[in-house]
């Protein structure tokens, strides 16, 4: 090669090598310069201590930019890097390898005039005086397109205090993104975003802390999606969804429960979204779910104070113009499984001992669920524990989606304890649960809203002791019926007690009190199971044909002949049906309450005989005839049901009374 030809070519070549030194030392600093200068624009003070440009690789690098205003740092970012490919430019694409962020931090808040404002700049303020772009009607295309293979961003913090609220600052360690977007410029005037998404997002130990409350409001370890697939907006599917250590509501005055509920994961299989609208899933699994729902000693549940933050006209106002502005969205999930060994409790801080109800090793399974079919039954299974022993299964259809919703259930409780709901019994009925255990089998049935329920209860050894007399008859007054009497009635030999109730209402309705329902359906069984069981002995009264508890608790009395003391054969017969009843029902005590009569009085007591009533005036010895009459009576009724072996204890005798008139003279025996 000739000395000329070298000399052609090398100098081109030292030339475009001095050409990028001298970009690459010059562009620093104009950049530098460039962007202290826009910030100054702002009313803000920023500093940067490196950029670097290195034009071969396509790569530029920023390092610690920091940006205050009025004495408080608005932005930090400990480093930027951005990579392209150069050779992509040749086919109209700008090619972005990488985009790394580490370190960034930046507040968003309310300005004037209600104008964002993102770390320090009025958004609001900067659009109102920029110049609008130049438009023409005969606007060429962009023949280009962006695409983006890696995202990485690195402690990332962002506090938003832009309601009025609401002052929280989100951090996350770790966001990245592996995979291509895409973006075609050239059809950005189709209806349709010409977007494509091919590729995994990971998101690390994110963490939202509420500096109102000084506590943390959201956490978790990692969310991840695996295989995102975006063909266009209309059509997006992600093979997975992970989400595991999700924490809602920090309570840091709690270490054993220090967060409101925490999930150990999350996991969603084969989603599908339609048009923005519609999203399938094939399987949405929970597990290893934690709870604790508190109710203060005020009765206001301890969660209010976080809903009362994020409540307001606002944003209710704006929810609601988007909802009518919208396609309504719907959903469908082919598989819904919730499992945990973890407990599911509620504490109640109003008592003088708080209760707690805990729910733990529960299991739901529901199948087929579909917002578009809201009416369409769904199988569902729930097992559950309560404490150590009590289990709980309900298997059977639910239409959970429909307004009005319907469902055809069995379930069975077994082996509860019901001491351990006894401050509840205190509090409301003003009685303690001495002993006690259910076992229950429920048919639970609802057609749009109206339950048409049954509950088959089974008490074994159940007692129960007023805290007061003024609450006995509280509790009694509303039953209509000595609660206590009417218990022992239906217990059987082994002290136990079989109960049908019916449970109806319309679960809409404001007035519908499912605890009051419960109250008249417990009357309404215990009546019908008394007026069934004993009438067909023929030892309730029945007055006027009318049936009431309060009266059906006296049995048939013992008349006797004027003057005698003599239980006759025909009284003999029911004693002897009251004595197999007394003996079936252990619990029963019984009250006996003789009453003398006018043919009493005029057979013992002849000179009084020409004496009208209404003028009678009985001496002192002569009440003392007639009541000995009476607890003569008493005795020999007791005599006869004791003489079958009931204890005598269960026999309470009254103290005689005389009835002028025209009634029998009797013994009275009520429970």
């Amino acid at each position: 090669m000739n000395r000329t030809l070298k000399n052609f070519i090398i100098l081109p070549l030292v030339l475009i090598f001095l050409l990028l030194v001298t970009l690459r030392l010059a562009l620093a600093p104009i950049a530098k310069s460039s962007i202290n200068n826009w910030f100054e624009k702002q009313g803000i003070d920023s500093s940067i201590e490196d950029i670097s440009f290195d034009v071969s690789d396509g790569r530029l690098t920023v390092t610690n930019l920091n940006a205050n205003a009025n004495g408080s740092q608005v932005l930090a970012l400990e480093q930027a890097g951005l990579g392209w490919s150069w050779s992509a430019l040749l086919d109209s694409q700008v090619k972005l390898n990488s985009i790394d962020i580490v370190g960034l931090a930046f507040d968003v808040e309310r300005g004037p005039g209600e104008r964002l404002v993102i770390a320090g700049i009025d958004l609001g303020k900067e659009a109102a005086v920029s110049e609008p772009a130049p438009t023409t009607a005969d606007n060429e295309p962009l023949e280009w397109s962006i695409a983006l293979q890696q995202l990485s961003l690195q402690n990332f913090k962002l506090c938003y205090r832009a309601l009025p609220k609401h002052d929280l600052c989100n951090h996350f360690e770790t966001l990245s993104w592996d995979g291509d977007i895409s973006l075609d410029l050239t059809s950005l005037s189709e209806p349709a975003l010409p977007l494509k998404v091919a590729g995994d997002f990971r998101l690390v130990n994110l963490k939202t802390h509420d500096n109102r409350l000084g506590r943390g409001m959201v956490g978790f370890g990692e969310f991840m999606m695996r295989e995102v697939r975006v063909d266009s907006l209309d059509d997006i599917a992600i093979k997975s969804i992970t989400l595991d250590a999700l924490t809602l509501f920090e309570r840091p005055t709690d270490p054993e429960h220090a967060s409101i509920t925490r999930l150990k994961s999350i996991q969603l299989e084969q989603l599908g979204l339609a048009k923005m609208s519609h999203l399938d899933i094939e399987e949405v699994k929970l597990q290893g779910h934690e709870a604790l729902i508190v109710s203060l000693s005020n009765n206001q549940l301890e969660i209010k104070e976080w809903l009362e933050e994020f409540t307001t006209d606002e944003s209710q106002g704006e929810a609601d113009t988007a909802a009518q502005a919208t396609t309504p969205f719907t959903f469908a999930i082919a598989k819904l499984n919730y499992q945990t060994e973890k407990s599911l409790a509620y504490r109640d801080e109003s008592f003088t001992k708080p209760f707690i109800f805990d729910l733990h090793s529960i299991e739901l399974n529901i199948q087929n669920l579909d917002s578009r079919k809201a009416e369409r039954a769904s199988q569902m299974h729930y097992a559950a524990k309560v404490g150590q022993h009590t289990s709980i299964t309900i298997d059977g259809e639910i239409t959970p989606l429909d307004p009005k919703p319907s469902f055809d259930l069995t379930g069975r409780i077994e082996g509860m304890d019901l001491r351990y709901l006894s401050p509840i019994t205190a509090r409301s009925l003003g009685h303690k649960i001495k002993s006690g255990q259910l076992d229950a089998d429920l048919k639970l049935k609802a057609e749009h809203n109206i339950l048409t329920s049954s509950l088959k209860l089974k008490l074994h050894r159940f007692d129960l002791d007023a805290l007061s007399t003024a609450d006995k008859e509280k509790i009694d007054s509303s039953f209509g019926f000595p609660l206590d009497s009417s218990l022992s009635l239906l217990k059987d030999r082994n002290n136990n007690i079989e109960l049908e109730i019916p449970v109806t209402g319309d679960l809409q309705n404001p007035d519908f009190d499912p605890t009051d329902a419960i109250t008249k359906a417990t009357s309404s069984a215990i009546t019908t199971a008394v007026l069934n069981y004993y009438t067909p002995f023929g030892l309730v009264t029945l007055v006027d044909g009318l049936f009431s508890l309060a009266t059906a608790l006296n049995f048939d009395p013992v008349v006797f002949e004027s003057g005698t003391d003599e239980v006759t054969k025909a009284e003999q017969v029911g004693l002897e049906k009251i004595a197999g009843l007394m003996q079936e029902r252990p619990g029963v005590y019984l009250t006996l309450c003789p009453f003398t009569n006018s043919a009493d009085r005029t057979l013992l007591l002849p000179e009084t005989a020409e004496i009208a009533s209404d003028e009678l005036k009985l001496e002192s010895e002569q009440v003392e005839t007639l009541a000995k009459l009476g607890e003569i009576r008493a005795a020999a009724v007791k005599d006869f049901l004791v003489a079958y072996k009931l204890d005598p204890t269960r026999l309470v005798l009254c103290e005689p009374e005389h009835v002028e008139g025209e009634g029998a003279a009797r013994v009275e025996i009520s429970i």
